[in-house]
């Protein structure tokens, strides 16, 4: 045990970095805790802990100086180094005596060193840097998914926390058996997920330059799932579990925390839990103070910032003068890439994505629309069940200038269903709300039971907001150690602000008027120009010259005359193709014709004359009135050759 006081803090701080080996034994691979070398705190140059809600775990950093020789004792100097880990346990035991709970006062968790880099703080002074991530989550990235499928068997369905428990039974605790327990992995007391999708359709659906890990497939299910918010309940005769979400899908969240008897586990809940929700709702009617709820598990703290804030925090009877922020930087969204690639408006196509070409008429297609004003205003009904004139910080994005984008989920795809698609632009776009949306991040006197997924009050000097516009959401938390001094690093997402349920409800109504409309005038310019390249062709197919006549030899000719083929013509076809065909008939009829236009001439040399002019001068058309002359003074004239 290491007690420590950093500044005004008297936290015990156990550092611990552990070697795991694989060696022979015998006639097997045997995996082992060789060394376990606990750090002095007077060694730790500087220690940097992310709780951030987008990650699944703990990430950080360790330098500490090389006085000691720590890498030499590990017998990683001159080596390759096997698996190394690092133990974190720092607890603050006055925030127990203070009134909160156990694992409420403690940063405890395993890490797997990812990286390590060293280097010379000076002259005299070595410094090592361990890179580290909370170890469960960082072998399921080192974790072949098809390994793991094959020594799995799993069903066909399987909802996220099916995938977990599993990876837990089939892989850690075989790998860490000396680390691992029986304990229970995941949490569901706070919420659980509604779907269970078949395994194919979290895999990737293109074929990757490189074999997918377990986790992506697991951050692809989670990205897919919905959420249903959970409680106990004392009904009299014992504690009964329901649902406290109704038919909401709310966003889910699936990452490691404190579990109540003090160990580390995965807790699955919606971002939003009802405790959110009720409290959202007693700081819009009433404000915080006063309140006979306890609101911990999902309020913290209040902060005042501006260059009067210790003084109003020494005297604001909701802070402390430690809270006083002057230093806060507000961050804006990037809006740009925002309005982009996820506040966009979206259509579920029932057709492949091979089909999708320029002649591909998206009106038949039985396309559904997913809005992006609909999924503000699930955020606002589901997620945060605001009511009044409440409203949240997003904005009302023109939907005449609002593109849109192109998902394809055809109809029997078992990898690419609609339910899937739809669940993850949903989650995709609320994501974006909650984490990076207007950030205020600042640095404060650091604190144990700071975590992310809480609200904070912020109080800004010369702002006339609303009570509620002062509540931020924690999107992280990073506790750091430098020098002796122990901070607290938050960030925080601005949720509440001006525009309401019912302006979006109008937003949704343009943006389908829009969609509607460009849809049918792309499907009538579609029409239109199908129609211009039909009436093209046909007026090219009428305008072609006629196949030019098959002419015989006499020898084929004569070859032809004893086929079977010819004799099954009738006496009629045969001198038809005679006329057209056999020399000798052709010959003929150019001599009996050259013999007509003689006598013609001489006979009726007006009505000749009229006609072989309009050869000569007409054109195709003449020619063809002239053979018209001809052939009809045929049958009046008598040709002898």
């Amino acid at each position: 045990m290491s007690f420590n006081i950093l500044g005004d803090h008297g936290l015990d701080i156990n550092i611990t970095i552990l070697k795991m080996v694989r060696r022979l034994e015998g006639d097997q691979l045997v995996e082992k805790i060789e060394q376990a070398i606990p750090i002095d705190v007077s060694a730790i140059s500087s220690l940097k802990i992310d709780d951030n809600l987008m990650r699944s775990g703990m990430f950080g950093a360790i330098e500490i100086n090389n006085q000691t020789s720590i890498l030499d004792q590990l017998g990683i100097a001159t080596k390759s180094s096997d698996d190394l880990y690092i133990s974190v346990l720092i607890k603050d035991d006055s925030l127990v005596k203070a009134g909160l709970k156990p694992h409420q006062a403690k940063i405890d968790f395993l890490g797997l060193i990812e990286k390590t880099v060293t280097g010379s703080a000076n002259f005299q002074d070595n410094v090592i840097i361990f890179q580290f991530e909370e170890a469960f989550i960082a072998e399921m990235r080192h974790t072949s998914w098809e390994n793991f499928l094959r020594d799995s068997q799993l069903s066909e369905d399987q909802s996220v926390t099916d995938l977990v428990k599993n990876y837990y039974d089939i892989v850690w605790k075989k790998k860490n058996d000396t680390i691992a327990s029986d304990a229970v992995i995941v949490d569901l007391s706070e919420g659980e997920p509604i779907n269970k999708l078949p395994i194919v359709v979290n895999t990737k659906p293109k074929a990757p330059d490189k074999e997918e890990s377990f986790f992506d497939v697991f951050k692809r299910t989670l990205n897919r799932t919905n959420a249903a918010g959970v409680a106990t309940f004392n009904v009299g005769f014992g504690d009964v579990s329901g649902r406290t979400s109704g038919d909401r899908k709310l966003l889910p969240s699936f990452r490691f925390t404190n579990g109540v008897d003090g160990k580390r586990v995965m807790k699955f809940k919606p971002y939003y839990t009802a405790k959110h929700r009720e409290f959202i709702e007693e700081m819009r009617l009433a404000g915080i103070q006063g309140s006979k709820i306890n609101f911990s598990d999902i309020y913290t703290e209040k902060f005042t910032c501006g260059p009067l804030a210790q003084i109003k925090g020494a005297l604001d009877p909701n802070t402390n003068w430690h809270n006083s922020i002057e230093g806060e930087t507000i961050t804006r969204p990037d809006v740009g890439t925002l309005r982009k690639e996820i506040w966009t408006n979206f259509l579920v196509i029932n057709a492949k994505e091979s089909d999708f070409d320029e002649d591909f008429d998206i009106t038949d297609s039985n396309s559904e629309p997913h809005l992006y004003a609909d999924v503000v205003k699930s955020f606002i009904e589901d997620e945060l069940a605001l009511k009044g004139e409440a409203g949240v910080n997003l904005p009302l994005i023109d939907a005449d200038r609002q593109p849109k984008q192109y998902k394809f989920a055809p109809e029997g795809d078992t990898k690419n269903p609609a339910e899937a698609i739809v669940n993850e632009l949903n989650n995709s776009i609320k994501l974006s709300f909650v984490n990076v949306n207007e950030k205020i991040s600042f640095s404060c006197k650091g604190a144990i039971y700071r975590t992310p997924g809480k609200f904070i009050w912020v109080e800004r000097s010369g702002n006339s907001e609303s009570l509620l516009e002062k509540i931020w959401y924690v999107n992280a938390v990073e506790h750091s150690i430098i020098d002796g001094e122990y901070q607290t690093e938050i960030i925080a997402n601005r949720v509440f602000g001006e525009n309401t349920l019912r302006a979006f409800e109008l937003l949704a109504e343009d943006a389908r008027v829009a969609i509607n409309g460009t849809l049918n005038d792309r499907s009538e310019r579609l029409k239109a120009r199908l129609e211009a390249e039909a009436e093209i062709e046909a007026l090219e197919t009428e305008s072609a010259p006629p196949e030019p006549k098959k002419y015989y030899f006499a020898e084929e000719v004569e070859v032809y005359k004893e086929s079977d083929e010819y004799k099954d013509l009738s006496a009629q076809e045969q001198a038809e193709w005679n006329k057209e065909n056999d020399p000798a008939e052709i010959k003929k009829q150019n001599i009996e014709t050259a013999e007509l236009q003689k006598i013609l001439r001489e006979r009726d040399p007006e009505g000749y004359t009229a006609a072989f002019r309009q050869r000569n001068i007409i054109g195709e058309s003449g020619q063809n009135l002239f053979k018209e002359y001809i052939e009809a003074n045929r049958a009046g004239v008598e040709v002898t050759n």
